[in-house]
């Protein structure tokens, strides 16, 4: 192979490879969407098999799985003035995420999130209740009052399960259980990959 043919390919090569670079690093840049002010609807893009962290406001919150490769949001107070104050931010880098829900009523409000149903899921919320259902990875819930019902789909797909309350009752109907009181815990390990943790202050866990 003549030297100038040789070298005319080292630099198509090494092109190439800068241009891989720069396409994977914009992939993976840290990109910021947030709602316009009184919109109900929020969405925004989320590949399946991220993590994605939620930090939301204090309201009665339906957290559900679809096939789609993005996060839709919709905000549903009493009255629609009531959402004049409220904001939702999403932030993004490479397969992680960060949701963020605040301001709006003080009562009556209810919000409903979508994510890919394969997300793993880190939940955050000072009080309220949440329903979660159709979602395949691991889960990390933590609110400080109010109830919360999990879905888990196959019990046999998990490797560890915890569930405590400091004040009130634990289900875990897959493993039979049922525990009401003060300092009440759960744990069970099986034979699958997925982790479940979910603590409550005070209120109620239901694993199903």
């Amino acid at each position: 192979m003549p030297r100038r043919f040789s070298r005319r390919l080292q630099m198509w090569v090494l092109l190439a490879a800068l241009v891989a670079l720069a396409t994977i690093a914009a992939a993976q840049a840290k990109h910021t969407v947030t709602s316009e002010r009184g919109k109900a609807i929020f969405d925004a893009d989320f590949a399946s098999g991220g993590t994605l962290k939620l930090d939301v406001r204090s309201s009665g919150v339906t957290l559900a799985g679809s096939p789609d490769a993005r996060i839709h949001v919709r905000l549903e107070p009493q009255h629609s003035a009531d959402l004049n104050d409220a904001r939702i931010r999403f932030t993004g880098e490479g397969n992680s995420g960060d949701l963020r829900v605040t301001g709006g009523p003080d009562n009556n409000f209810k919000v409903r999130i979508e994510v890919p149903r394969n997300t793993n899921l880190v939940f955050r919320m000072f009080a309220g209740q949440l329903d979660l259902f159709d979602v395949i990875g691991n889960k990390d819930v933590q609110i400080s009052a109010g109830q919360v019902t999990i879905q888990m789909g196959r019990p046999e797909d998990y490797g560890r399960v915890e569930a405590s309350v400091w004040s009130g009752e634990v289900q875990a109907r897959p493993y039979n259980v049922d525990k009401g009181g003060l300092f009440r815990s759960f744990e069970h390990s099986g034979p699958g990959k997925l982790k479940l943790y979910a603590h409550v202050g005070a209120g109620q866990i239901t694993l199903e």
